[in-house]
C-alpha cells in the first residue's frame, strides 16, 4: 500500500470548535481523487451532543466522510451501521452485519441518485472506514451522523459536516477611487501614499487574498471581510518610490493552501516632478469682467509637466487654457476674467510631472481687481424696525459700499426719486448715511442707495420702511358732489388711506342747516380702508351733506371726507356731434358726440333718427329693421310720411346702416337721467345720403394726403 501524503492548511477564519481541514490525493485508474478530512475528539455514546467533524468537498470529484467502526471492546463486534442526513430519521445508507462479521455485511442504500453514488468502504489498517460519495453535488450538502450500533457496547455515532469548496470569482482590482484597475494602476507620485484593493465575490471556504511584487516577494496577506461573500485585501504603501515605477504587482487569491491560486496582474505608473516654475504676466491691475492673459513656464520634468492653475488654492474652471510642450518645457498660457471677489486673491501656477510625482511646485502672484461699487443698505437706528415708524419719528440708513477703487460719488433714491441733503426738509446725508428726521407719511416706501467709481456704479436694492399714521381722505374722496333724486336711494362711497390699513373702523355724520347728526351703523357696510352707507334723500332738507369719519389702531382722523349731496337736474345735451363715413360697409354712417353734463345722475345717451319712406337698419348693439308702403297719397307732403326710430347708447356714439342713396335723414342726440332728457337736442338736419357721403369720402381722402 502506496504511503498518502497528507496536507494540513491553515484557516484562521473557521471557529475553533472545528480543527482545520486535512487533504490528500489518491490515484485511481489514471484519474485523481481529492480527499478532504478532518479529526476531531468524538463523544461516545450517551445522549450527548455530539459535534461534526468537517469534510470539504470539491463539486464534481469524490468525497469520503469517514466512521470509526471500532469499539473499545475488541472482543466485540459491529451490528449495524446507519448514516443519516440533516434531521431525518430515515438512513440514506446503512450496513446490516447481525450473525456475521462486518466484511460481510449487507449493504443497503436509497433508491434516488445519491444512493446510486454512495458506497461505504471498510477500513484497514489505519485508514478508518468511510461512507463514498461519487461526483459530489450542491445537493449532497448537509450534516451527516454515522451510527455504529454493537452486540455488547455502547452505540457510538459521529457527525461529519459535509461542506462543498465553492470558487470565488475572478480577482477585481480597484484604486483609492472606487474605480477598477485594468492593466494599468495610477499614476502615482513618488513621496505619496499608494493604495489598492483586491475583491473577490464568493468561495467556500472564505478564500485568501495575497500581494506580491513582480519578484514573487509577499507583500501583504492581510484579509478584511464585508459582508458574507466579500472578501478583501487592501494594499497601502506610504512613500512611493522610483523603483516602482513601470513595475508590476500581482493578487493572488487561494481556496486552499496548496491549490492554484486566481491571479490578477498590473502595472504600476509613477509620476516624477519638474524643476521650477514661473508666471509671467503684463501688469497686476486688472479690470473686472477683462480678459488678461498670464503665462506660466515650467522646465525639467520629463515628461513634460502637467500644469494647474489655482485661484486662492481653487483650480480655475470656465477658463481659457492653452498649453505648449517641448522636450521638458511646457507653457501654459491662462486667459480669465477676473471678478470683484477676485482682488487681493492669489493666481498660482503649478506644475505637476506625469513620471516624477513628488513634492509639487508652486508660484503665486496676488491680483489687484478693479471693479464697480457693489452697494447694500440698512437701517442703523434710532427704531432698526422699520414696521413701527410715526409720523414725527426719524430713521438713519446706512450705505455699504465694496468698490475698488473707492466711489467717488454717493447718491440716495425714494423709489426712484433722487434724495437730497435738505436741512429744511429734514433730510440729512452725511457721509454714506442718510438720515430723515420728523418723518411724515409720504416719506414711507423702499429707499435705496448707489455710488460711482471709475469702473462704473451700482445700486442697491431696496429697503423700505413703513410710516404708521391715522386715517385720513383719499384725494379724490376729500370733497365729492352728487346728485340725487327724491326717494332715490345712493350708496355713498368714501375712501381712506391709513398706517396700518387693518382693522379700520368708519362712522357717518349727516350736517344740513347747521345739524351735525350720526347716522346709524346699520346703513354703514365697510372693507378695508373703503365704507359705503345707504341714503335716500325724501325731502328738501335731506340734501346737505355727509362726512365720513375713519379710525385705526393710531388714532381719528382729522379731516371727514366730505360728500356734498344735491338735487339732480336734467342733463345737458351732447355737443359737437360729427359724421363719419364708414367705407367698409355700404350705406352706414356712424355719429359721434361729446358729452355734457350728466346734472348729478348716471346718464345715457338716446339717438332719434327720421327719414322718409325707406327701409332703415340702426344699431349700436341692436338692430332694427322696418318696412313702409307707399301710400301714393299724392296730397301728403314730405312732412307727413317721415318715421322716427330711436337706440339706446351707454356713450354717445352711434352706427346707422341701411341708408339708402338720395334720401333725407335728420339726425338727433339726447342725454336722459333719471330726471329727463336733454331740450332742445342736438340736430344733424335733413342730411341727403349719397352727396353727403361724396362730400366726407373726399374730405377724408385729402385728410390722408394731408397727414402724409
Amino acid at each position: 500500500m502506496k504511503t498518502k501524503k497528507i496536507f494540513t492548511p491553515t484557516f484562521p477564519f473557521l471557529p475553533s470548535l472545528f480543527p482545520s481541514p486535512q487533504f490528500y490525493l489518491e490515484k485511481k485508474k489514471k484519474k485523481f481523487k481529492l480527499v478532504f478530512f478532518s479529526r476531531r475528539s468524538i463523544e461516545r455514546g450517551g445522549t450527548g451532543r455530539v459535534p461534526a467533524l468537517v469534510v470539504w468537498g470539491v463539486p464534481g470529484f469524490d468525497v469520503e466522510l469517514p466512521c470509526d467502526v471500532m469499539s473499545a471492546n475488541k472482543n466485540d463486534q459491529v451490528s449495524m451501521v446507519l448514516w443519516f442526513k440533516d434531521t431525518s430519521g430515515i438512513p440514506v445508507y446503512s450496513l446490516d452485519a447481525r450473525g456475521g462479521p462486518l466484511e460481510h455485511a449487507i449493504h443497503w442504500a436509497m433508491s434516488n441518485d445519491f444512493g446510486s453514488r454512495s458506497n461505504f468502504l471498510l477500513g484497514k489498517g489505519s485508514i478508518r472506514s468511510r461512507l463514498k460519495i461519487s461526483k459530489v453535488a450542491e445537493s449532497d450538502q448537509g450534516i451527516y451522523r454515522c451510527r455504529i450500533d454493537f452486540n455488547n457496547s455502547p452505540t457510538k455515532n459521529y457527525k461529519v459536516n459535509l461542506t462543498l469548496i465553492v470558487q470565488p470569482s475572478d480577482p477585481i482590482i480597484y484604486d483609492a477611487q472606487g474605480k477598477e484597475v485594468i492593466g494599468m494602476a495610477g499614476p502615482f507620485m513618488e513621496g505619496y501614499d499608494l493604495f489598492l484593493s483586491c475583491h473577490v465575490v464568493g468561495g467556500r471556504p472564505r478564500p485568501k487574498i495575497t500581494w506580491w511584487n513582480e519578484h514573487d516577494e509577499l507583500l501583504d496577506d492581510v484579509m478584511e471581510s464585508s459582508g458574507p461573500s466579500l472578501t478583501v485585501n487592501q494594499y497601502f504603501q506610504s512613500n512611493v518610490t522610483r523603483k516602482l515605477y513601470n513595475s508590476k504587482l500581482k493578487c493572488k487569491v487561494y481556496v486552499t493552501e496548496n491549490s492554484i491560486p486566481l491571479v490578477k496582474e498590473i502595472r504600476i505608473e509613477v509620476y516624477l516632478k519638474p524643476k521650477w516654475v514661473k508666471i509671467n504676466f503684463i501688469s497686476n491691475l486688472l479690470s473686472s469682467g477683462r480678459p488678461q492673459q498670464y503665462q506660466c513656464d515650467t522646465w525639467g520634468s520629463i515628461p513634460p509637466a502637467k500644469i494647474t492653475w489655482l485661484l486662492e488654492g481653487e483650480p480655475i474652471r470656465n477658463a481659457g487654457v492653452s498649453v505648449t510642450q517641448e522636450t521638458n518645457l511646457t507653457t501654459s498660457v491662462l486667459t480669465y476674467k477676473p471678478k470683484p471677489e477676485d482682488d487681493g486673491k492669489e493666481l498660482t501656477c503649478r506644475a505637476e510631472n506625469e513620471r516624477y510625482l513628488g513634492s509639487l511646485l508652486e508660484e503665486s502672484v496676488e491680483l489687484t481687481v478693479l471693479y464697480p461699487p457693489s452697494v447694500s443698505v440698512k437701517i442703523i437706528g434710532p427704531r432698526i424696525d422699520p414696521e413701527y415708524l410715526r409720523e414725527g419719528d426719524e430713521v438713519r440708513f446706512s450705505c455699504k459700499i465694496k468698490s475698488n477703487p473707492k466711489p467717488s460719488h454717493i447718491s440716495w433714491f425714494h423709489g426712484d426719486m433722487f434724495v437730497y441733503h435738505n436741512p429744511n426738509a429734514g433730510i440729512y446725508i452725511i457721509e454714506n448715511d442718510l438720515e430723515l428726521r420728523n418723518l411724515t407719511s409720504n416719506q414711507g416706501g423702499e429707499y435705496s442707495c448707489g455710488a460711482r467709481n471709475s469702473e462704473g456704479e451700482g445700486r442697491s436694492d431696496s429697503i423700505s420702511i413703513r410710516i404708521l399714521f391715522p386715517p385720513r381722505c383719499v384725494d379724490e374722496y376729500k370733497s365729492k358732489k352728487i346728485g340725487a333724486l327724491k326717494r332715490d336711494t345712493l350708496t355713498i362711497e368714501c375712501q381712506v388711506k391709513a398706517e396700518p390699513s387693518t382693522d379700520v373702523k368708519f362712522s357717518w355724520t349727516f350736517n344740513t342747516s347747521g345739524d351735525v347728526l350720526p347716522l346709524p351703523a346699520t346703513r354703514v357696510t365697510s372693507l378695508n380702508l373703503k365704507s359705503h352707507i345707504d341714503f335716500t334723500p325724501i325731502s328738501d332738507s335731506d340734501f346737505g351733506t355727509l362726512a365720513c369719519w375713519a379710525v385705526n389702531s393710531i388714532g381719528r382722523q382729522k379731516e371727514p371726507c366730505m360728500i356734498h349731496i344735491y338735487p339732480a337736474k336734467v342733463p345737458q345735451a351732447p355737443n359737437d356731434c360729427k359724421l363719419k363715413n364708414l367705407t367698409t360697409s355700404g350705406g352706414s354712417l356712424q355719429i359721434i358726440c361729446l358729452p355734457g353734463n350728466d346734472g348729478g345722475l348716471q346718464q345715457h345717451f338716446m339717438l332719434e333718427v327720421s327719414e322718409f319712406n325707406i327701409s332703415l337698419v340702426i344699431d349700436n348693439t341692436i338692430e332694427f329693421k322696418t318696412n313702409y308702403n307707399n301710400n301714393n297719397n299724392n296730397n301728403r307732403n314730405e312732412e307727413m310720411s317721415s318715421k322716427k326710430f330711436k337706440i339706446l347708447s351707454s356713450e354717445p356714439n352711434f352706427i346707422v346702416r341701411g341708408l339708402e342713396s338720395g334720401k333725407l335723414y335728420t339726425f338727433s342726440v339726447y342725454a336722459v337721467n333719471g330726471k329727463g332728457r336733454s331740450e332742445p337736442p342736438f340736430i344733424i338736419p335733413r342730411i341727403k345720403y349719397g352727396s353727403l357721403t361724396a362730400r366726407l369720402t373726399s374730405t377724408v381722402l385729402e385728410e390722408k394726403k394731408l397727414n402724409k
